[in-house]
């Protein structure tokens, strides 16, 4: 229909806003979280926190905002429709600690912030 009003943008518009926010969170979350003087299990932990945190809480925030209050779905709605993402998500977040954790290991010269 040509006189229909066009559509904002993409249902997924909210998730790749989210994404600068979430890999902001993260990184600042790994930094906080993870030094060099932890064990390895502490380490993977605090990766693990940082990317959930990041990867999924912020990012989800801004996903379904956007689809409950520009797409017009409402909140509970777009939070339902989403939930069959998170364990996806959380397994990826697993792996997001574990290459941190390889990174750590494997760049022993890679500076430490302050």
């Amino acid at each position: 229909d040509p006189d229909a009003a066009p559509q904002p943008s993409g249902q997924t518009t909210g998730f790749l806003i989210g994404w600068i926010a979430a890999a902001f969170v993260t990184g600042t979350l790994s930094e906080k979280l993870v030094n060099r003087g932890q064990s390895a299990l502490t380490q993977g932990i605090g990766f693990f926190i940082a990317s959930l945190a990041g990867g999924v809480v912020v990012l989800y925030a801004f996903g379904i905002s956007y689809l409950a209050l520009v797409v017009g779905l409402g909140f509970e709605k777009a939070f339902m429709g989403s939930l069959a993402f998170i364990p996806g998500d959380a397994l990826k977040a697993v792996l997001a600690a574990l290459a941190g954790r390889a990174v750590m290991v494997g760049y022993p010269l890679l500076p430490q912030r302050a």
